[in-house]
């Protein structure tokens, strides 16, 4: 590992984010990104980070406590800079606090579990008061405060109040589903499930009890357009068939986003006109068209996408689509947005029969 401090960084960032990255090159690659960090300002996220990656692996399990344990006084630290700018508004400063406390539940809940699976109790509580204090008031935050209250309980030997907890985090989360290698990724899911088999659950009852509420989205036939009241946010989501698509790299074409769930009448209708517009375009420099899932069970959707032989690009994105329709979704929906990466159209519902749909939508991506 080269002793340029940017580079050993980045070498740490390669190897963290490939589970299957050997063990040897990855344990090299946390010194040396600790040797980094120390030469540095102290802050936390350095410890904090490779606590992490130590915790995901199942290594050095004592270690990664400790990194934690000493990430917290520089963690403290750095949250009282953060919210005590007297230039800011008071409304700003909420903002900080709340987002603080926010990353705060989410280190506790690290620390617990991996003073759990170090064996170390003793040392795996941080910031109770905050942990079990009242949920916070954005949606947004809830899944991270009811994982870390199920950490907690875990750890402390509460496994009942545990998967309560645990099930209460999955309904709330609104992060769109992570992809990993083509398959669903979901870290929560997969710690309830080891705590429902560890107490002696089937799997016939874990699929009845993991199962979230179904998404309050309507089918909506009449087409309409409309022009947006929300800014497209700086998405970052995994496809079908894992690539990362960043709203970021898409600035400099014009994007149609096809916004429907296998279950969807008038989507299954209207997907065939996505797919020859896609197959048009897919060549373009100037234009792309992806599509937003939002089934529940996503399963479903790449059996679906073969038997009807469609090629078109799909993002699991139930989390965003809700977050950016207040959870009133009617699909099917599209969504254009301009060169700069803007939302500036959508239209609910699909066209009436007839209409030279992707004539139409290639002049407005122009």
């Amino acid at each position: 590992f080269t002793e340029v401090d940017y580079l050993s960084q980045n070498e740490y960032i390669s190897y963290a984010g490939d589970p299957e990255a050997p063990k040897a090159e990855t344990l090299r690659a946390i010194d040396a990104y600790l040797e980094y960090s120390e030469r540095q300002v102290p802050f936390p996220w350095a410890n904090i980070h490779a606590a992490q990656t130590l915790k995901d692996r199942g290594w050095q399990l004592d270690r990664a406590v400790e990194l934690y344990r000493k990430a917290i006084p520089m963690f403290e630290l750095e949250t009282r800079i953060q919210t005590s700018d007297d230039t800011r508004t008071a409304e700003r400063i909420e903002s900080a606090n709340d987002s603080w406390n926010n990353q705060k539940r989410d280190f506790a809940a690290g620390l617990a579990k991996a003073a759990r699976l170090a064996g170390t109790p003793e040392k795996g509580v941080v910031w109770r008061e905050l942990v079990e204090g009242a949920p916070p008031k954005k949606a947004n935050r809830l899944s991270t405060y009811w994982h870390a209250r199920a950490q907690l309980a875990w750890l402390e030997g509460r496994k009942a109040d545990a998967l309560t907890y645990m099930q209460s985090a999955m309904h709330t989360r609104t992060d769109p589903d992570s992809w990993y290698r083509g398959q669903p990724d979901d870290e929560v899911a997969r710690e309830a499930k080891a705590l429902w088999k560890e107490m002696g659950g089937s799997e016939t009852a874990w699929s009845i009890w993991s199962k979230r509420p179904a998404a309050k989205a309507t089918e909506v036939t009449e087409g309409r357009w409309e022009t947006p009241n929300k800014p497209m946010p700086a998405f970052e989501l995994a496809g079908l068939d894992g690539k990362t698509w960043r709203l970021k790299q898409l600035q400099g074409k014009s994007v149609l986003i096809n916004v429907w769930a296998t279950w969807c009448g008038p989507c299954q209708a209207e997907l065939p006109v996505v797919e020859k517009l896609y197959q048009q375009t897919k060549d373009s420099a100037d234009i792309q068209v992806i599509t937003f899932n939002i089934d529940e069970e996503l399963g479903l959707v790449d059996p679906f996408m073969k038997e009807n032989g469609y090629a078109f690009p799909v993002l699991p994105a139930m989390g965003l689509v809700k977050d950016l329709l207040d959870d009133d979704v009617a699909i099917p929906q599209t969504w254009l947005l301009n060169v700069k990466g803007e939302w500036v159209q959508s239209q609910i519902g699909v066209d009436a029969p007839g209409t030279d749909w992707p004539t139409m939508l290639t002049e407005k991506l122009k």
